[in-house]
């Protein structure tokens, strides 16, 4: 009897040590939430895990609530997973449960502030921690000089994170992510960067790169090349079929058309616009190592009933592939044919093409309406004030805008159109702030009780940012004026219409702050063919504004010809032109994505972190 009385005073001191009772956590609730996970239930998964840590003591608790914030960032639940993971405690954590908590602290911040994640990713929490943490380490530092347009960086890391990687087809996906990753550099900074000699496996891949990219050596000395690579690294670990990859489309690459037809208006109210695109054209053709093999001939693509005749006329002079037509029915003709004879790069957009042999590539400003969504959209905005002209052009941004937002769940909390043709735009403004409702009702007051009463109107709160489509007359008036209406600090999105593509300070000081989308090309963006940009505008001064990025749309639909067979077989290639950064959508339309820009102290300033950005992708109409 002693005995037991000896030990039921110890077991009371550790029940009171313990704390309050803890209920045991049923299997069958572990088991559902593993479930939820796998099957993609996100939300579900959260729940159940959060479930699961109430009910769990330090340790086992702090998991299950990184499991939920887990599920809650593939949710895209962004905000509730920082607040969940706030309430972690992360002290004296167990060395795989902190760094899983110093990498979801990293992701949850990632596309907002890659520079706040790389801070957070200094040095490993647990550098003894299991392998698979250490390769999403190196991921996470990889995405985030990504996003910040550190290219070479984000290479290194890739490479570091293969080190951790056992599954082939892991190492193959993250292979392609760093030779995604240094295709983005030029040539010129391939070479410059290249610090290190053999054996470096950074060095290799940046070598590699530069072969690839060197489209003016003649295709038979591309598989010599990669051998003398072989020798020069020996061990490398790039996979073989990675390098056998490298070596076709390079050879595809060298390969070019023998004719090339380009139909364009010489004549009539669109023959400027012919004429840039020609220059462009010209300019990338006598860049060209092949372009004494190239027979280049121009044709005037004439009305949308005489276009179908010119482009049979051009193929039966010998084009193996035709550049144009430029005019919107002219497209329209070329989409409606069923079978075309020769590859063919139309410069505008009409319905979607029916032969395969038809490419259709153009500067539509729905396409950066589109994206101006997506960008608003990544940097946390939910509520967008729209503010666009009356009229055709300001109908089909404002839908193209509208279209986008909505299938990213974004809402609209006001729309207001304006007359272009004014100077002053303080009504379609109040409008869309409700600043009018509020002038409203403090007439109805005054009425109401039959005396003057002191009164400032205020703006409605729940807009997150203005959408603005606008030219630069418009732009520049419509700036202050929002600040003048109470919109300060408000963020103002808008399409490249916004700005000539000159700068010019004085004038444009009034769009401080305003974040647009534009070309490499109009931008000074750093691309692989700066180069011969800086050129091409030493030259051609006389196409000015809006024309300056007609000669880059030129100047990259012939870069595209040897390359556009190898965009529409791999589509997750991309081409960096000075159109923005290039690739094949599966209706044959040429997607570009833009740089995007700032004004600051009236000149545009390129903002790295979304250099080249992915577009968002959503499945079944859910992200």
């Amino acid at each position: 009897m002693r005995a037991i009385f000896r030990v039921v005073p110890i077991l009371i001191l550790l029940a009171g040590c313990a704390g309050a009772p803890v209920t045991p956590e049923p299997a069958s609730d572990k088991a559902a939430a593993e479930q939820a996970l796998e099957s993609g239930d996100y939300h579900a998964a959260a729940r159940l895990y959060e479930g699961l840590a109430e009910r769990a003591r330090f340790p086992r608790r702090e998991e299950y609530r990184l499991k939920s914030v887990q599920a809650l960032i593939q949710a895209g639940l962004a905000g509730p997973a920082m607040r969940l993971l706030q309430s972690v405690d992360s002290s004296g954590l167990p060395a795989d449960l902190a760094m899983q908590h110093q990498l979801l602290q990293a992701t949850v911040v990632l596309s907002d502030d890659p520079d706040l994640a790389l801070s957070l990713l200094a040095e490993p929490a647990a550098p003894e921690s299991e392998t698979a943490l250490h390769a999403q380490f190196h991921q996470l530092r990889a995405r985030a000089f990504g996003k910040l347009g550190n290219h070479l960086e984000a290479a290194r890391e890739s490479i570091e994170r293969e080190l951790f990687l056992t599954e082939i087809r892991d190492i193959e996906a993250n292979q392609l992510v760093i030779w995604e990753a240094l295709s983005n550099l030029s040539n010129q900074a391939l070479e410059q960067l290249r610090v290190r000699p053999p054996p470096s496996v950074l060095s290799g891949w940046m070598e590699l790169a530069s072969i690839a990219k060197d489209t003016r050596q003649p295709s038979v000395h591309i598989a010599e090349r990669i051998e003398l690579w072989r020798q020069r690294y020996p061990g490398h670990p790039v996979l073989e079929p990675m390098l056998k990859a490298i070596e076709v489309k390079s050879k595809a690459l060298a390969v070019r058309p023998n004719h090339i037809a380009v139909l364009l208006p010489l004549d009539g109210r669109f023959a400027q616009a012919g004429e840039a695109i020609r220059d462009g054209i010209l300019a990338a053709h006598y860049d060209s190592a092949q372009r004494h093999d190239v027979t280049l001939r121009f044709y005037d693509e004439g009305s949308a009933d005489e276009v179908l005749a010119q482009y049979d006329a051009a193929v039966n002079q010998g084009a193996e592939f035709v550049i144009g037509p430029l005019g919107k029915e002219a497209v329209r003709v070329l989409a409606r044919e069923e079978q075309l004879p020769v590859p063919t790069i139309a410069l505008n957009r009409a319905e979607p093409a029916a032969s395969d042999s038809l490419f259709q590539f153009s500067l539509a400003p729905e396409t950066e309406a589109r994206q101006i969504a997506e960008l608003a959209w990544l940097e946390g905005h939910n509520n967008a004030a729209i503010l666009a002209p009356a009229g055709a052009w300001g109908e089909r941004v404002h839908a193209s805008f509208l279209e986008r937002w909505e299938e990213l769940g974004g809402k609209t909390a006001s729309t207001s159109k304006y007359d272009a043709e004014e100077s002053d735009f303080s009504g379609p403004i109040k409008r869309m702030l409700s600043i009018d409702a509020s002038e409203r009702r403090s007439i109805a007051v005054r009425d109401a009780i039959g005396r003057q009463v002191e009164f400032e109107a205020y703006r409605r709160q729940d807009i997150d940012f203005v959408f603005l489509a606008a030219f630069p007359r418009q732009a520049r008036l419509i700036r202050p004026q929002l600040r003048y209406h109470r919109a300060i600090g408000l963020p103002i999105y808008a399409t490249s219409h916004l700005y000539t593509g000159h700068i010019n300070a004085a004038q444009d000081r009034d769009m401080e702050g305003i974040i647009f989308g534009d070309t490499p090309w109009t931008l000074n963006a750093e691309t692989p063919h700066a180069p011969l940009r800086r050129e091409v505008r030493k030259v051609l001064k006389q196409h000015t504004g809006s024309l300056q990025r007609l000669v880059a749309l030129g100047l990259d639909a012939y870069l595209l010809v040897p390359r556009l067979r190898l965009l529409d077989r791999y589509p997750n290639d991309r081409f960096q032109g000075e159109t923005g950064n290039l690739h094949v959508a599966p209706d044959n339309r040429i997607q570009r994505q833009l740089v995007w820009a700032r004004f600051q102290r009236g000149e545009p300033q390129v903002l790295p972190r979304t250099l080249f950005a992915e577009p968002i992708e959503i499945d079944d109409g859910q992200e």
